[in-house]
């Protein structure tokens, strides 16, 4: 039987000294938006679209979104007996860091009843997209400037009397605008304009989700009724943390023994980077070359007694870092 080791004594063959080494128990979870997405099983982009105001909670574990918004699209004019069209809304986006299981309010820009302006979307005050103006107040598209996101375009402006709206902006490029009675074709992502068919005394069509302008009305009588612009929208996008499956638990082994530390995901295109503390975990250091889901010690010292051992674990997959 092992005799216990005293203070000041000298080891002798047949003394066997208990090393213990711990894994943390609970492993700390990192996610990078290098390129995001923010995805389980193939590191799994997760999205959420907004149609209505209010607030958004971030999902436990997420740091980093993406958020795309779109401004309301303007109504067609309703000043006189043969309208303008309304401007289509603006696009902007903004990758964010953000507090985990924090609310954020959201704003979804309405669509412009005839002679109203388009609604603008946003999340908080981070990211802005303008809407359209509506055929009374000439027509122009939501603007984006680099106040309103990192990235953004503008809406395409409404054609004059009888004009069709113009499109909102897509999520690479600017509005179309429209052309006499035909509204704009959108670029990808955004929403057409309103258009007129022809003939006198028609009703101007409503813009198109999202963020469309609506057309005006044909005149030159009074009737009909000048189309209204779609409302806006915001998208938020996000990574998944990892999936951990399984993770060692602590190590209590004999001097002269072999330790082993692994955890296992059921997430794809992750990396691993185990650490070290020393100091109870009050600091933690990477080790050197142990970037695999296994962390092995082959007859570890004594001096190794007590250490704790964590893993880092990051899915690359996202677009986010």
């Amino acid at each position: 039987m092992a005799k216990p080791l005293q203070a000041n004594s000298k080891y002798e063959d047949n003394f066997h000294l208990g090393i213990l080494i711990k894994a943390v128990p609970v492993l700390f979870l990192l996610l990078l938006f290098l390129v995001i997405s923010v995805t389980l099983l193939q590191a799994q982009t997760q999205s959420e679209t907004i149609t209505s105001s209010g607030t958004w909670t971030v999902p436990a574990g997420v740091t980093q979104i993406t958020v795309e918004a779109w401004g309301g699209g303007g109504g067609g004019g309703n000043n006189s007996k043969g309208e303008p069209g309304g401007g289509g809304g603006a696009f902007s986006k903004s990758i964010l860091t953000v507090i985990s299981e924090t609310d954020y309010p959201i704003t979804v820009g309405s669509g412009g009843q005839p002679g109203v302006n388009g609604g603008v979307s946003s999340f908080g005050n981070l990211v802005v997209a303008v809407g359209g103006n509506s055929g009374n107040n000439g027509g122009q598209g939501g603007q984006w400037s680099p106040s309103n996101g990192q990235t953004g375009y503008n809406g395409g402006n409404g054609a004059d009397a009888p004009g069709g709206g113009g499109s909102s902006a897509g999520i690479s490029e600017h509005g179309n605008n429209a052309s006499g009675r035909t509204g704009g074709i959108a670029p990808s992502g955004g929403g057409n304009g309103g258009s007129i068919p022809e003939g006198n005394n028609q009703d101007g069509e409503n813009g198109s989700f999202p963020g469309g302008g609506g057309a005006g009305r044909s005149g030159p009588g009074n009737a009909g009724i000048s189309g209204t612009g779609a409302p806006g929208q915001v998208i938020i996008s996000w990574c998944e943390p990892p999936t951990i499956t399984n993770q060692s638990g602590d190590r209590n082994i004999t001097y002269g023994e072999s330790a082993v530390f692994s955890i296992s995901s059921n997430t794809t295109s992750v990396s691993y980077q185990w650490e070290v503390s020393e100091d109870n975990g009050n600091t933690w250091n990477p080790l050197a070359g142990e970037e695999s889901s296994t962390l092995s010690f082959t007859h570890p010292s004594v001096s190794m007694s007590g250490n704790r051992y964590r893993c880092v674990v990051s899915t690359t997959d996202c677009g986010f870092t």
